[in-house]
């Protein structure tokens, strides 16, 4: 499955997270469940606890991406963001 670093895998001046971030923008990228950043779970192991896997598009929208927006939001001191979002990531964003 996909990742963030899909958003900064090519040369600076191909890739959107980089391109954003020269522009002035302040650049976070989130992983949703399933990929290789969410191994180092805390409570379940991936090659051996099957209910790490047992979850939605549905659960991704509902408490996912709600926790990453607000992790961010209260990092920066913000009250909105820019989205942007490509395939599941973009289905999830606009499933709230």
């Amino acid at each position: 499955l996909d990742s963030a670093t899909s958003w900064v895998i090519n040369f600076p001046e191909q890739s959107l997270g980089f391109i954003l971030a020269d522009a002035g923008y302040d650049v976070w990228l989130g992983n949703m469940r399933g990929n290789h950043y969410s191994r180092a779970h805390v409570k379940f192991n991936p090659d051996h606890d099957e209910a790490l896997w047992d979850f939605s598009w549905d659960d991704m929208a509902r408490d996912d991406l709600p926790s990453m927006i607000y992790y961010i939001l209260n990092q920066t001191k913000q009250t909105q963001i820019g989205y942007v979002g490509h395939s599941q990531g973009t289905m999830v964003g606009f499933a709230e």
